[in-house]
């Protein structure tokens, strides 16, 4: 994500430069994160730090304001809308839900957007493509699968009489879907009864 960030920061050819060394300027940038989890944590401090370490830090050239839906999806949706209108330089996100909110409400804005912390953009219903390119010029970020069919295969190497596996599975949350079906795949070929 902070790579995503720098790039989509630094993207001369699409807006004005956005450097670390840009004369002072105080660039704003707002982080909207779903829950109060320690990994929605970890990758808001990785988002900071990763600017830290390409030159931009707060009270000097950048200004971070973070945002949390607490998990609910109106809340998110609204945050969304205020964001896109706020007049941030760049919008970051984390969790398929917040990706979607914002890019639903970036539609006529097209402030800067990157994403992270979402299991496969391209089934997110924003118009990610497979391409590296394939996406709208505004937005930019990262998928990270979850290696659910090798870590289904590891607790099986580790417990050999391992029969029944539970997941929580909410279908109408997007990497719910894919890791559940992820899942169903991998119990099917290890003989484990999925739950």
């Amino acid at each position: 994500v902070a790579a995503a960030a720098i790039l989509l920061l630094s993207d001369p050819p699409r807006r004005t430069s956005m450097t670390a060394n840009d004369g002072g300027k105080a660039f704003r940038v707002a982080v909207l994160q779903m829950a109060s989890q320690p990994i929605m944590e970890d990758g808001a401090r990785g988002v900071i730090d990763g600017l830290r370490e390409q030159g931009f830090a707060e009270d000097r050239n950048l200004t971070i304001k973070r945002f949390n839906a607490e998990g609910d999806t109106a809340t998110v949706n609204a945050m969304a809308q205020e964001l896109t209108g706020g007049g941030y330089d760049l919008v970051v996100t984390l969790s398929t839900p917040c990706l979607q909110a914002v890019a639903n409400a970036n539609k006529q804005r097209q402030v800067p957007h990157v994403f992270g912390m979402v299991t496969d953009p391209r089934q997110s219903g924003v118009g990610i493509g497979a391409g590296p390119l394939d996406h709208p010029p505004y937005m930019t970020g990262l998928g990270t699968m979850q290696p659910v069919a090798e870590s289904l295969r590891m607790a099986k190497d580790i417990f050999p009489g391992l029969a029944r596996v539970g997941v929580v599975w909410n279908p109408a949350e997007v990497n719910s879907e894919i890791n559940t079906r992820l899942a169903r795949d991998a119990c099917r070929d290890l003989k484990i009864k999925l739950l």
